[in-house]
């Protein structure tokens, strides 16, 4: 589903009554990151949803910490690499400072990347907002 095609149903709370069977729903808010797809059994009833919603500011450092991260460390490893075949302390040196660099935006990344995901449970607590998975 495309961005465009989602329209508000509600705004929380939502005490309104609602024909949810067979739709993608999503929880958003300002400043939050958009919780995955998900859907509500079916069935007739009061669907409740608890949503613990994370931080998208988090989410965006987290993944720019996290894209830039991998390659710093990879190429920290490369020079470390380099410097122990050439013999050549120099480059091991740069190598170490390289990876420091990498896997310290990295182990920044990881937990920012945590408090910006969104989750949505249902009533008995599991997480209902997973990855819909195409039909193949």
């Amino acid at each position: 589903m495309d961005e465009d095609d989602w329209r508000r149903l509600c705004a929380a709370p939502c005490d309104r009554a609602l024909h949810v069977d067979g739709q993608d729903l999503r929880v958003t808010a300002p400043g939050m990151t958009t919780s995955n797809s998900f859907v509500v059994q079916p069935g007739p009833g009061v669907a409740r949803l608890r949503v613990a919603g994370g931080s998208a500011a988090a989410r965006s450092v987290g993944i720019f910490g996290l894209a830039g991260g991998l390659p710093i460390t990879f190429a920290g490893t490369a020079l470390l690499g380099a410097g122990h075949l050439r013999e050549d302390r120099d480059l091991r040196t740069a190598g170490f400072v390289t990876l420091g660099v990498g896997a310290a935006a990295v182990l920044v990344a990881l937990p920012l990347l945590l408090l910006g995901s969104t989750a949505v449970k249902n009533h008995r607590g599991k997480n209902i907002a997973a990855l819909v998975r195409p039909a193949f």
